[in-house]
C-alpha cells in the first residue's frame, strides 16, 4: 500500500508539473510579439534626431537590415511621436538615458540601470513602456549605442566581415525576442593596420576605404593603423611655408597609386623632383639604393 501511495503521489506531480509547463509555454506564445509580421512592420524606431551622431545612425542601420531581413522597413521617429502610435506597436528605444528622454524615464522607473557601464558597452533589454512592449538599445555614449545596435543585428542572424555583411535567407518575420544583456569591451583599443604594400591599401579606392572602416564599426573596431607616404593625396600639409605637392618624391612611372612603387630599382636621377636634397646630404644618407629618395610615413 505504501508503495502504490508514493507511485500515485509521483504520478499527480508529475501532472502538475506537466500542466504548470504547459501553462507557462502558453503564457510565453500568448507574450510575444513582433517587430515584422508578414513584412509588415509592427515596430517603430525611436531616436532623438536632433542629438544625431551615431545615435542616429544606429537607428538608420536598424531600419536598413531590418528592412533586408524581412522586407518590412519600420518608420524612425521622435519620442514625441509615440502617443499616437498603437498600442501593440513595439518600440525599439535607441540611445541612453542622456540621450534619449523614453529611456530616460525607463531609467526612473527602475526597469534599467546605465550605472558603472564603460565607455563603449551597452545594454539590450526587453521591457515594457505604458502597455507596449519595448527593447532598448544603448549606451552612456554613443559609440556603445551604435555598438549595441550591431550586436542586436547579429543576434539575427546577420554576419558582419570586414568586406562584406551576410545576411540570412529572406524571412517574413521577425519576433522581439527577451533579452537582458550588459556587454562591455575587455578592451579598450580594438582594430588593426592596414599596410601600405601593393596588394593592399596602395590600390584602394577611396571607396573601398571607407567601406573597411564602416565595417569595422559593424565589427566593434575602434583603432587603425594607418600608413601614410608624402606624395599620397590623404594628407595636406607644409614645411617652412612650402605645400605640399603631389608626386614630389615619385619618379614618372605613376602617380599616387604607383605600380611599380616596390617593385624595380632606381636611382636617384629618376626622380624629377627633389634631387637637390640628396645633392646636399648625399645619397649614402638614404637606405638601400633602390630606396632612395625622401619619404615620410604617418601613423593614426
Amino acid at each position: 500500500m505504501r508503495i502504490r501511495r508514493n507511485y500515485r503521489t509521483s504520478s499527480q506531480q508529475r501532472v502538475v508539473s506537466g500542466l504548470v509547463i504547459g501553462a507557462l509555454f502558453c503564457q510565453t506564445v500568448l507574450a510575444q510579439h513582433y517587430l515584422v509580421s508578414d513584412a509588415q512592420p509592427k515596430c517603430t524606431i525611436v531616436v532623438q534626431r536632433s542629438v544625431g551622431g551615431l545615435s542616429s545612425l544606429a537607428a538608420r542601420e536598424l531600419q536598413k537590415y531590418i528592412g533586408e531581413l524581412t522586407g518590412g522597413r519600420p518608420e524612425v521617429e521622435e519620442p514625441t511621436a509615440i502617443v499616437g502610435l498603437p498600442k501593440d506597436q513595439a518600440l525599439i528605444l535607441v540611445g541612453g538615458p542622456e540621450t534619449n528622454p523614453l529611456v530616460k524615464k525607463v531609467v526612473a522607473a527602475g526597469q534599467l540601470d546605465f550605472r558603472g557601464l564603460k565607455p563603449e558597452g551597452f545594454l539590450l533589454k526587453t521591457i515594457e513602456m505604458e502597455g507596449r512592449p519595448a527593447l532598448v538599445i544603448g549606451g552612456n555614449d554613443e559609440a556603445g549605442t551604435l555598438y549595441g545596435a550591431y550586436d542586436w543585428l547579429e543576434r539575427q542572424g546577420i554576419v558582419f566581415q570586414i568586406s562584406n555583411d551576410i545576411i540570412p535567407n529572406h524571412r517574413d518575420s521577425l519576433l522581439l525576442n527577451r533579452l537582458d544583456v550588459r556587454s562591455e569591451p575587455a578592451f579598450n583599443q580594438r582594430g588593426f593596420g592596414i599596410a601600405s604594400c601593393y596588394e593592399t591599401r596602395s590600390i584602394w579606392s577611396y571607396a573601398d576605404i571607407a567601406k573597411s572602416m564602416d565595417q569595422m564599426a559593424k565589427m566593434k573596431f575602434n583603432f587603425l593603423i594607418w600608413h601614410l607616404f608624402s606624395p599620397e593625396p590623404y594628407l595636406e600639409y607644409s614645411y617652412r611655408g612650402e605645400k605640399k605637392r603631389l608626386g614630389d618624391s615619385r619618379d614618372w612611372r605613376g602617380g599616387y597609386v604607383l605600380p611599380t612603387r616596390n617593385f624595380a630599382p632606381r636611382q636617384v636621377e629618376d626622380y624629377f623632383e627633389g634631387k637637390e636634397a640628396f645633392q646636399k646630404f648625399g645619397k649614402n644618407r638614404t637606405k638601400t639604393k633602390f630606396m632612395q629618395g625622401p619619404r615620410t610615413c604617418f601613423s593614426a
